[in-house]
């Protein structure tokens, strides 16, 4: 399920599926529950294969597998059920694919995410097993812990903390289900953790602030399809320069840029009583565009936010055609960025976008910029 719809589509199809094949149950199960498309239930023993293949006959494309229970044990999600003296008792469970790694201590993440693991351990622990198997499954995470390189002090410290925790929180009537805001920024090591008492004297919003990691292995790791050619590339903003001139546009398409550079050919090639600004630019000067040559200066999916970098490119250019409002939206904040970036390397060629951080007061403006840095290369 890689698709963050792929689990509400899933509950939605299994919805319908289960009602279905329930009815043609000849009897209704004694104890049924469902998470996903994970189901649990209890019927006669000779009944499983019947069940089985029902479900299995539903849709061609959709077949379950099966799991008995034995020895009064059987595992369900994140837990063990075991039945005891005619009650029901949980284990932590670890699925036979757990390879017992966690991100090591000594990675470029910021302390709290070090610490969530660690809390997100304990909870299941704490929450999911019975106090008769809390003390091993502890050791046992422990263990873990100091083999993805975390020391047995802070290990011990954020255990007690989390227990801690628990016992002065049992009340609870708590505000869980008020939405909580998040400011997201770049995780440097010891320089973002400064930033959050500077934040929270001026957090006007209300928001907390939450680290994003830059350098993942996704951004390493070699894809193995075969790169498009530049024309084929969808959510572009692009530019387009004049053969006989300074001039340029800057535009933004979801399609697959050949078809927006389709239409603006088009739209030369006919008369119109409105033309665009580029056939306008064409046919006043008799000037040609490099229509061969047209620069990609962004790839953003989604579209508030390639808006916002056109607007950003737009305001760069220095001979730009586009109209004055293709930029209204855009915030003052980014405007005036971007007019003393272009003076400074006007006056300075050799300027740095990325200065120290020490440049400027707190170190506050070079993690602002961060967001738009690749506009600026």
């Amino acid at each position: 399920m890689e698709s963050p719809l792929s689990p509400v589509v899933a509950d939605i199809v299994m919805q319908d599926l289960e009602q279905f094949a329930i009815g043609l149950l000849p009897y209704h199960p004694l104890f049924y529950y469902r998470y996903v498309d994970d189901i649990i239930l209890v019927v006669p023993s000779e009944s499983i294969d019947y069940i089985l293949n029902i479900f299995n006959s539903l849709h061609d494309r959709i077949q379950f597998t099966i799991e008995i229970g034995t020895e009064g044990k059987i595992s369900f999600l994140d837990t063990t059920i075991i039945i005891k003296e005619n009650c029901l008792i949980f284990d932590y469970y670890r699925k036979a694919t757990f390879s017992g790694r966690y991100f090591n201590f000594h990675s470029n993440h910021p302390m709290c995410h070090k610490r969530g693991v660690v809390y997100d351990v304990v909870d299941k622990i704490l929450r999911l097993c019975h106090p008769t198997f809390q003390h091993n499954n502890m050791i046992e995470a422990i263990n873990t812990f100091l083999q993805n390189g975390y020391p047995l002090k802070f290990i011990f410290t954020t255990i007690n903390n989390r227990i801690k925790f628990h016992i002065n929180n049992t009340n609870t009537n708590t505000n869980n289900n008020i939405p909580k805001k998040f400011f997201t920024i770049p995780y440097v090591n010891n320089v973002s953790e400064k930033l959050i008492p500077i934040y929270n004297g001026t957090n006007m919003f209300h928001c907390k602030i939450a680290y994003t990691i830059p350098n993942t292995l996704k951004n390493y790791i070699k894809r193995g399809k075969d790169k498009l050619d530049h024309i084929h590339n969808q959510n572009v903003v692009y530019k387009i320069s004049c053969e006989n001139c300074d001039a340029s546009y800057v535009g933004q398409t979801k399609r697959q840029l050949k078809t927006r550079l389709y239409e603006h050919v088009s739209d030369i090639n006919k008369s119109s009583k409105s033309p665009s600004v580029v056939t306008d630019h064409r046919l006043k000067y008799n000037h040609n565009f490099k229509w061969d040559n047209v620069k990609i200066l962004d790839i953003e999916p989604s579209y508030s936010k390639r808006l916002i970098s056109e607007m950003v490119y737009i305001k760069k250019q220095i001979h730009g055609i586009n109209k004055q409002n293709d930029t209204e939206s855009l915030p003052d904040m980014y405007t005036n960025m971007i007019h003393l970036f272009l003076l400074l390397k006007f006056v300075y060629p050799c300027f740095s976008l990325f200065p120290p951080l020490t440049f400027y007061p707190n170190g506050i403006i070079p993690i602002v910029i961060t967001k738009i840095s690749t506009l600026f290369s």
